[in-house]
């Protein structure tokens, strides 16, 4: 196998295992930091007014966090329903990426050392 085929195959494999870790039994632990449990619920309440653009948590405007990680929720709880996996999708989806640009980051260190 080719070096550049060795290098595919090794990014896939730390992304499976990657996805695997970040998503295996996303949603069996119960909403434990009290922002995650707010933060979900400034989602679910954007999703019941049909408010796509203005954060509202208690029927008041909620402008504490920047609304791009809402926003990204909403897709998510409005088709897939209200639930902690959808709540911590994007979360997880994150470290995955993470890991990734980590690695990226490390095989390209390692390239310049070794010329």
């Amino acid at each position: 196998m080719s070096q550049p085929a060795q290098v595919r195959v090794a990014f896939i494999a730390l992304a499976f295992i990657a996805f695997f870790t970040m998503f295996f039994r996303l949603a069996d632990r119960p909403i434990e930091n009290f922002d995650e449990g707010i933060h979900g619920d400034v989602v679910r309440e954007m999703v019941q007014r049909e408010s796509w653009i203005t954060p509202y948590y208690r029927n008041a405007t909620y402008f504490r966090k920047p609304p791009l990680h809402f926003w990204l929720r909403i897709p998510l709880y409005h088709y897939l329903g209200v639930s902690t996996f959808t709540l911590r999708f994007w979360s997880a989806l994150a470290g995955v990426g993470t890991v990734l640009l980590v690695a990226v980051w490390v095989w390209q260190r390692r390239k310049r050392l070794d010329e």
